[in-house]
């Protein structure tokens, strides 16, 4: 229950991005703790996500959203599901109205470096539940494969 007893005035999250990593981290360890889920962590790519995000539905959405992740976390790796809003305005923001296209060259370089960091997270483990595979849901023998081809080694 809510009891309404001294008003509050608190400008909406989409105004105040420089929280979200704060209230994030705050409720991913509350539900590590609720759903007894000690493994996922809040990498920079995963704040990053958030504090794009419009978040019509306040803190109590950023919670729901970390909860979810969190539950369904396998792994060490947070995966956020972020939809556009009703109204279809879209709830990401970008920085500009133009998208921008990548290279064919950048498209790989980007392909290779989350590839290489989610061997880093499964500690150079390709195969098994939590192995880089699972992490980037594709087939582990896709992945030894693409690991052979392009040389990655753990460092």
């Amino acid at each position: 229950y809510r009891i309404n007893v001294f008003p509050i005035q608190v400008a909406p999250l989409r105004d105040r991005r420089e929280d979200v990593a704060d209230l994030a981290t705050k409720f991913l360890l509350a539900a590590k703790k609720h759903f007894n889920r000690p493994s996922p962590r809040l990498t920079k790519a995963n704040l990053d996500q958030l504090q794009r995000y419009d978040w019509p539905g306040n803190a109590r959405e950023l919670q729901n959203v970390i909860e979810r992740a969190t539950m369904t976390a396998t792994g060490k790796a947070l995966r956020f599901e972020l939809f556009e809003t009703p109204s279809g305005k879209g709830s990401f923001v970008d920085g500009s109205e133009e998208q921008e296209v990548l290279t064919d060259a950048e498209m790989k370089r980007c392909v290779s470096e989350n590839v290489r960091g989610a061997l880093k997270m499964a500690d150079w483990k390709i195969y098994g539940p939590n192995g880089a595979a699972a992490l980037l849901e594709m087939k582990p023998t896709t992945l030894a494969s693409y690991v052979a081809k392009n040389g990655l080694k753990g460092s």
